[in-house]
């Protein structure tokens, strides 16, 4: 019983799913002839004052990401000569609308009488795109009105500063290569990242409190293992209510506060007096670092990101450096025992293909670890250029994707 407890509450909250909830026992009330008088009341005045609908961090809510997989996936088959999926395949393998879609579909009113605002970081052809279809709207232009703030430079035509506009000035981008280790190692692969993460902090000075996303290592398994690095104050999402900008020069990381969080919660996460986020793995887009750097270097505050990744997932932070145009710096250090405080050098920078180069460099075929359909999604210049770096020279323009995919896998099983 949903309607009892927003009575004549002017804003109301929650997940697509519950609000969806909500309108479903709305509609069940007005339609029953001995439903009580009063809750009929509280239906029709939420029928009657619904005025507006807000998607807060929109593009994840509608699973826009995936879409433009998906979209990818269909360009770069037709552009090696495979077939795209027929109609009867897409309908079989159909997944079911996001809830905030099957929400705005089921709205009381004609969507022509209720405003909807998306609101996100990160929108792009892709979103409006998807709304154009949720709308049923002839045209982009017609979709949807993109409200900026003043001197946004997100919308302008430079495309070197729409890129730089992602993410603050004020952050500064880093990256830490652990070596490969077998995909099946899982508690392995767990115990030299944290080995690593809790190295990292000890040269970063001075401590500062820090969100840590853990990607698929898990944010439980994740705080354990810091836990017995020695550190006290490992907390977690329920717990960045508590942060709280402290003076630790004199301190150590083993009194700071460090906030271990899900991945998926930490769009529009805004922690108090955090200056370093660790990813523990990279993003598999350039949208998803944004959200996730972006709760540092903040309010025109300086902050840093530190990316941990190993040379098979290094082309993933290549092509967020290139979408971004940002530069990656490699970062090891050197401890001053003596003083107890440390030296920060960084050295070695992916930006763009680079980081394949420099990921070979550092351990055998970066992309020797891709499946076929991960390569298929990169363009033929870049597995022309990623050939190129083996000795391998071929003119993209000329031959098939298909062929390029099938000289890398040779590439990789003669190496």
């Amino acid at each position: 019983d949903l309607l009892p407890q927003i009575g004549n509450a002017p804003i109301l909250a929650g997940t697509p799913r519950s609000l969806r909830a909500l309108l479903a026992e709305m509609r069940r009330v007005s339609h029953d002839r001995d439903a009580d008088s009063e809750l009929k009341s509280m239906a029709k005045n939420l029928k009657s004052n619904l005025k507006a609908v807000v998607l807060d961090e929109a593009d994840r809510l509608l699973r826009t990401e995936g879409k433009a997989r998906d979209i990818a996936e269909v360009r770069l088959m037709r552009e090696s000569g495979e077939a795209p999926p027929s109609s009867k395949q897409k309908r079989r393998t159909r997944k079911p609308k996001p809830q905030a879609e099957q929400l705005i579909n089921e709205l009381p009113i004609p969507l022509e009488k209720v405003q909807i605002v998306c609101a996100s970081a990160t929108v792009g052809r892709t979103l409006r795109r998807q709304l154009m279809d949720m709308l049923q709207t002839p045209s982009l232009d017609k979709t949807a009105v993109l409200v900026t703030a003043e001197g946004d430079v997100r919308t302008g035509k430079d495309v070197d500063k729409r890129k730089s506009s992602l993410v603050p000035d004020t952050l500064s981008h880093k990256y830490r290569l652990l070596p490969n280790i077998d995909k099946k190692s899982v508690n392995v692969g767990l115990s030299n990242t944290v080995a690593a993460l809790h190295e990292t902090m000890k040269i970063l000075y001075p401590p500062s409190p820090a969100l840590i996303f853990p990607g698929k290592l898990g944010v439980e398994a994740v705080q354990k293992e810091l836990t017995s690095c020695g550190l006290k104050c490992v907390l977690g999402l329920k717990d960045v209510h508590m942060a709280k900008e402290e003076d630790v020069r004199n301190g150590s990381w083993e009194d700071t506060q460090v906030f271990v969080v899900g991945d998926q919660f930490g769009r529009g996460l805004d922690v108090q007096g955090v200056r370093y986020v660790f990813l523990l793995s990279p993003p598999s887009s350039a949208a998803g670092y944004t959200h996730l750097s972006g709760r540092t270097g903040r309010n025109g505050k300086e902050g840093t990101a530190i990316t941990f990744t190993r040379p098979r997932e290094a082309h993933k932070l290549a092509a967020i450096a290139d979408a971004l145009g940002l530069s990656f710096e490699e970062l090891t250090a050197t401890i001053d025992v003596e003083h107890g405080v440390s030296e920060q050098e960084a050295y070695g920078v992916i930006s763009g293909t680079e980081g394949n180069e420099r990921s070979r460099q550092k351990e055998g075929y970066p992309w020797s670890e891709l499946s076929d359909s991960s390569l298929k999604r990169k363009t033929n210049a870049e597995l022309a250029d990623y050939l190129e770096t083996y000795g391998m020279s071929l003119d993209s323009g000329r031959i098939l994707k298909a062929n390029l995919v099938a000289a890398i896998n040779d590439l990789h099983d003669k190496g």
